[in-house]
């Protein structure tokens, strides 16, 4: 949670009370007031983030409320593989818990390249581990495919004898926005994580934008 002094917090709910109580007696159309209330929401999930796993819940949260105001649409969510994974109570396993089967993830993977993160020296690129012996993507780039899309959910109804290690616990590439992390590799059961994994042999790092100052 945000450290704040009473007298602050004070003020804060003060201050919130005074917002909702100006946006329930504007001449905004609802639709309008909706969406300055749940900015109210995002302010008070912010003051009492306190770790991750409540960050990832308030992902769900807010995602949720924006497909409840578009009832009829098909939503995409682009995030790293740890927030979307189906598991740990990640933000995809809140979304998996009220959506069920309509919450559909794709992982990524990749064999070695560059990515851009927030490490050791700043916001830039950074070298990306090689994919080692035992590790998922060592043995997915023995397939010599640059870039494929493997149906985890098959795999997992088929229960073929030929893809049963799938099933069991493997390391897999776990890097994001912070770079230069000494292990970019974990032990997980990939299955309970992704209902498809697309596969990348090299990956590149994004353009970042220049500082416009």
């Amino acid at each position: 949670m945000i450290s704040v002094e009473v007298s602050e917090k004070q003020e804060i709910d003060r201050l919130i009370s005074y917002l909702k109580n100006s946006i329930e007696s504007s001449s905004f159309q609802a639709t309008q007031k909706a969406w300055l209330f749940q900015t109210i929401v995002i302010i008070q999930q912010y003051l009492e983030m306190n770790n991750y796993l409540w960050r990832d819940k308030c992902m769900a949260d807010n995602f949720l409320w924006i497909k409840e105001q578009n009832p009829d649409s098909k939503l995409v969510i682009w995030a790293h593989n740890g927030h979307i994974q189906k598991t740990n109570l990640m933000m995809g396993d809140h979304l998996t818990q009220k959506l069920g089967s309509d919450y559909t993830t794709f992982g990524f993977l990749f064999f070695d390249g560059k990515f851009t993160a927030a490490g050791s020296k700043g916001l830039t690129s950074y070298n990306a581990v090689q994919a080692y012996p035992g590790t998922l993507e060592f043995l997915l780039d023995k397939l010599k495919e640059p870039v494929f899309l493997l149906d985890l959910k098959k795999i997992n109804t088929d229960n073929h004898k030929d893809t049963e290690w799938l099933k069991r616990h493997i390391e897999y590439r776990g890097v994001g926005a912070m770079g230069g992390m000494q292990n970019e590799f974990f032990k997980r059961k990939i299955i309970d994580d992704f209902d498809y994994l697309i596969f990348i042999k090299t990956s590149t790092p994004s353009v970042l934008f220049p500082d416009p100052r």
